[in-house]
């Protein structure tokens, strides 16, 4: 974990440097980008939390792996959008400014949770699965059957149904754009955003 915890930190000390070398809102003398310098400040205190992760259940070690990972993606991302550095062509794919903040609040979360007595209680059903070092046979449809260890297994299941989650509630957000853009182009009667959309 402290590799990892070492790229929230770069990535988060990134965000600040650009978001004081952008220039906007005055914040302690500097003229200085508040929506980077939150990306930055949210992501040094995941860092120091990732850093910490080796103290919590393995069950939700597991999440805050996940987290610190989408952070640094997310937040060089945003930092890249902001800088300019984000191709043009892939502009509808930009990340918002909110995502990397989320993910990193998401992190500290799982982080400030895992100190709740009952989720101890919970977590310690979990963590064995996440542990142990048995091996057994998995059968994937027609690839075969692979020999795999029980933790890797449980780990890489939890994290394809974080990642499906987060799947769904993306595709939701962008039908919910689309709808919105198809009803104002009924609504404005124009007919080239509704064919266009159509298409």
């Amino acid at each position: 974990m402290k590799p990892l915890s070492i790229g929230v930190a770069i990535a988060a000390a990134i965000a600040l440097v650009a978001g004081i070398t952008q220039g906007g809102v005055d914040i302690l003398g500097l003229a200085a980008d508040p929506t980077l310098v939150g990306v930055g400040v949210v992501g040094l205190m995941l860092a120091l939390t990732t850093f910490r992760s080796p103290l919590i259940s393995p069950f939700l070690r597991v999440f805050s792996t996940i987290f610190a990972v989408e952070y640094v993606v997310t937040g060089l991302a945003y930092v890249a959008v902001r800088a300019g550095w984000w191709p043009p062509s892939f502009s509808e794919l930009a990340p918002p400014a909110s995502l990397a903040t989320t993910v990193a609040i998401f992190g500290l979360l799982v982080h400030l949770i895992s100190f709740i007595p009952v989720i101890r209680q919970i977590t310690r059903l979990a963590d064995p699965y996440f542990v142990t070092n048995e091996r057994g046979d998995l059968e994937i449809g027609s690839v075969g059957a692979r020999h795999v260890t029980e933790r890797r297994f449980a780990s890489a299941l939890i994290v394809a149904l974080v990642v499906i989650n987060q799947l769904q509630v993306a595709i939701n957000i962008r039908l919910s754009f689309f709808n919105r853009d198809w009803f104002n182009a009924i609504q404005n009667k124009d007919s080239a955003a509704f064919w266009s959309l159509l298409f």
